[in-house]
């Protein structure tokens, strides 16, 4: 019980401190004037989801070290989701540099298949981006992706993409303005977080 209030309150923290984070990268940033409408985001709700979620992970038994890499998954999933409401954009700093550790290590440690599972959930994101010149997904979208596929698995990752989409056009259907594109990395961030706290384990 100790350990699950422990991670409710060290999720809810570095959660913030994603928060934090893409408030400062933001700052010199003016969203795009073909890319998604600045929104208003509800950081105390994605707090408390957070929060939720490391309870969760941890009442499911998740073993401290990979609880510890989780909360700190948390964090740069929670500055991703900011950065794509506010500024329009998924930074290289929250998507390209944790899935470039994650590669790296995975290479040194000889486990290739992490590396095939970053891959292919990229391939749609990456065509949609190119045929699209980056309107109706952007290539943070895409290396967003290939972090989700590296933490989550192949099929997981893919599974978890296209439940997203799904909820994703169904709510783009009710804006008022459908000719402007939408923020899509939160829900590629829900389809990420939601299935780790679920997991045994985390890759």
């Amino acid at each position: 019980m100790l350990i699950v209030l422990l991670s409710l309150v060290l999720f809810a923290a570095f959660s913030m401190l994603g928060v934090y984070a893409a408030r400062l990268v933001c700052a010199g940033i003016e969203p795009l004037a073909d890319g998604p409408p600045s929104g208003n985001p509800h950081v105390p709700y994605v707090i408390g989801v957070c929060a939720l979620l490391g309870g969760v992970a941890a009442a499911r038994g998740l073993p401290p070290l990979m609880l510890a890499i989780f909360c700190l998954v948390c964090a740069v999933l929670t500055a991703i989701w900011y950065a794509d409401i506010v500024c329009g954009i998924v930074p290289d700093l929250f998507s390209l540099l944790p899935l470039a550790t994650i590669a790296l290590a995975a290479s040194l440690a000889g486990h290739w298949d992490v590396l095939i599972s970053a891959g292919i959930p990229m391939i749609p994101f990456a065509v949609v981006a190119a045929l699209t010149r980056g309107r109706g997904m952007g290539w943070g979208d895409t290396k967003l992706a290939g972090l989700g596929g590296a933490l989550l698995g192949m099929q997981d990752a893919v599974l978890s993409f296209g439940v997203a989409s799904i909820i994703a056009i169904v709510i783009s259907r009710f804006r008022a303005d459908r000719t402007r594109p939408i923020a899509f990395a939160p829900y590629l961030v829900v389809g990420i977080a939601v299935p780790l706290a679920l997991q045994a384990t985390v890759r």
